[in-house]
């Protein structure tokens, strides 16, 4: 049979497995993902991370993968080029992006500032990178980390989602992807809560 693609991994979220079961996407992206934490990740644990997905795709017959890499607290190339690193050695074929918001994370949900409080408001609000940051960022991954391999390791470009993106970042990510002739995806309308969401930023629908 024809080996298999995994179209949209997040290799960050491979030692979660298992915990925080049964809580809404975005009370569970606050338990899971190290938005309170002082430091990231180790580049030598984010390597093993990484490698662990590797490894289990390719038990499970996958040939490729799309990974969108979430690395809070902020974008940086050397942690990027570490997942790529990974891949790289272990022959497996990548798509790999870095999950791009530049929106304060309690504004993209619906009723965020309401539900939260001021404390935990006071720790999320972390500085976050501007649209001409993030453009500047994808540009030096273009142009140092993408097609390695052979082109087996490529780039794609990931606005997170179009209530965690400023319109200049989402349609920066259109252009790059065209002019470059990288994919581009995103996430968008995943649960319920987006779906007022969408209504209370948008008007309409976050598909819209």
């Amino acid at each position: 049979m024809p080996g298999l693609v995994n179209a949209h991994p997040h290799s960050s979220e491979m030692p979660f497995r298992g915990r925080y079961e049964r809580l809404v996407l975005e009370t569970w992206l606050n338990q899971a993902y190290l938005f309170f934490a002082a430091e990231p990740v180790s580049l030598r644990l984010l390597y093993l991370r990484t490698m662990l997905v590797a490894i289990e795709s390719v038990r499970n017959g996958e040939t490729m993968i799309s990974d969108d890499l979430f690395d809070p607290p902020r974008h940086d190339f050397e942690r990027l080029g570490t997942v790529f690193q990974a891949y790289g050695d272990i022959g497996l074929r990548a798509n790999v992006s870095f999950g791009l918001m530049n929106l304060p994370y309690l504004d993209t949900l619906a009723f965020g500032r309401e539900v939260e409080p001021p404390e935990v408001q006071a720790r999320l609000d972390f500085p976050l990178m501007t649209a001409a940051a993030c453009v500047r960022y994808c540009d030096e991954v273009l142009r140092h980390l993408h097609g390695q391999h052979g082109r087996r390791l490529c780039f794609m470009l990931a606005p997170s989602g179009p209530q965690r993106c400023s319109p200049d970042l989402v349609l920066a990510c259109r252009d790059m992807s065209q002019a470059h002739g990288v994919p581009c995806h995103t996430h968008v309308l995943e649960i319920r809560v987006q779906d007022v969401t969408g209504e209370l930023l948008f008007g309409g629908s976050l598909v819209r």
